[in-house]
């Protein structure tokens, strides 16, 4: 597969080492302080880069607040949770402690492998309860109503012909569940990529409709550099914190 460019999403700074960091997380083992590099590739789709760079893992915490993202989230502990875009699992991870199942859903068979190390090498502390899945770019790979709950973080502006990629999304969705996308807000930022790499919330509540979800709200205020964009299938909208 062949890439237009390189850029880190959410760290806003470009990589000119990636074949030495490459080599390194490969002979010592990627740590929780490793997320991956996405790209956008000339055939189209989510790309994500074999080589996995270190994320600063510290500041990203600080602006992505995962654990309140969770938070927001809700109970989670009935609930099988699809995260799209899976990377290194830097989600993946924190909500296996919280749901009943997670789906690690990602196109690097890499990667994946990094999140079933992680698991492997953390028995005693990790859940056992992650599923790492392996897909095409223009296949979320879930089955008839099999989530409750999507996840797509850092990723949509890197999903091509999205109406049709949502609607085979919603279609693994259990009646009533959701889809959570997270997402840089279009505007200049000190983290991200560039701002013509960006899909405004507005954009985004428009393709999700064309898709077929409903009750769709945005929530733009309890991340400073991101938005959050919550769609239903088939219910009435909960109450989200705006």
């Amino acid at each position: 597969m062949k890439y237009m460019g390189l850029f880190l999403v959410g760290f806003g700074f470009l990589f000119t080492n990636c074949d030495n960091n490459a080599s390194d997380i490969r002979n010592n083992g990627p740590t929780p302080e490793f997320d991956s590099v996405n790209l956008v590739s000339e055939e189209g789709g989510i790309g994500t880069e074999t080589t996995i760079l270190n994320s600063n893992s510290t500041d990203r915490e600080n602006w992505q607040k995962p654990q309140m993202v969770i938070s927001l989230l809700g109970d989670l502990s009935a609930m099988t949770v699809a995260d799209i875009g899976a990377g290194t699992g830097y989600f993946t991870l924190r909500l296996a402690k919280k749901a009943k199942k997670v789906i690690a859903v990602d196109i690097d068979e890499e990667l994946l492998g990094y999140i079933d190390r992680q698991v492997n090498k953390n028995k005693d502390t990790l859940e056992l309860n992650i599923e790492t899945r392996y897909t095409h770019a223009d296949d979320p790979s879930l089955s008839p109503e099999e989530v409750d709950l999507v996840l797509i973080v850092n990723t949509y502006p890197y999903i091509k012909n999205r109406v049709n990629y949502f609607r085979k999304v919603i279609s693994g969705i259990s009646e009533g569940g959701r889809l959570v996308v997270i997402d840089f807000k279009k505007q200049k930022l000190p983290v991200g990529p560039a701002i013509d790499q960006k899909v405004p919330a507005n954009l985004v509540v428009s393709q999700l409709d064309s898709a077929g979800f409903s009750s769709i709200e945005v929530n733009s205020s309890s991340l400073e550099y991101q938005f959050i964009v919550t769609a239903f299938k088939n219910r009435e909208a909960l109450k989200y914190v705006e």
